[in-house]
């Protein structure tokens, strides 16, 4: 295969979202999955205030509690994720003209 094609090939793949720059991809991923922790974390005091309504203790004890069951929790699938982001491969080789061909065969 010459290398302009090739070159067309890995372009249209990229338009169809079949390739994606790895470094981007991860960051963006990092940063929704930040976004989704503190949005949670930020509703601790709203869980705790409730809690605390329902079975009559102070909001502050309940919240304390909660917090630090919630960090025990972030710490555990921390660790968690960590351990298969390393045994995942750091790079996935695709064949552009098979890629092609499943396109084509799944938009028939």
């Amino acid at each position: 295969m010459s290398g302009s094609l090739l070159k067309d090939k890995r372009q249209d793949a990229i338009d169809a979202g079949k390739l994606v720059e790895a470094e981007g991809a991860k960051a963006a991923a990092a940063r929704e999955a930040a976004r989704l922790v503190a949005k949670f974390e930020g509703r601790l005091s709203a869980m705790a205030t409730a809690c605390a309504a329902e079975f009559k203790l102070q909001q502050r004890d309940v919240l304390h509690l909660l917090r630090g069951e919630f960090r025990k929790m972030r710490a555990e699938v921390a660790g968690n994720l960590a351990i298969g982001a390393a045994a995942l491969s750091p790079m996935v080789e695709i064949d552009i003209d098979e890629a092609d061909s499943s396109a084509e065969k799944a938009a028939d």
